[in-house]
């Protein structure tokens, strides 16, 4: 079964908000689970679940995780 609409707009909204804010830099990886998305660009799992967003910046130590 598919995402809703309203799920992929909110995870969309989820990785715009995070490009703009956090990936202003070359330490940061950014992966997503948005229907466009390929099977390298999606997050890994976290304690068995795959979130929506995967942020995390190697330099700064900060990770954010959006599901």
């Amino acid at each position: 079964m598919g995402e809703s609409k309203l799920h992929i707009d909110l995870v969309t909204l989820l990785y715009e908000f995070t490009t703009m804010h956090y990936l202003n830099n070359d330490n940061g990886m950014l992966l997503c689970d948005l229907p466009e998305s390929n099977s390298s660009s999606k997050p890994p799992k976290v304690n068995k679940y795959i979130p929506d967003l995967f942020f995390q910046d190697t330099k700064s130590e900060t990770i954010i995780i959006g599901e």
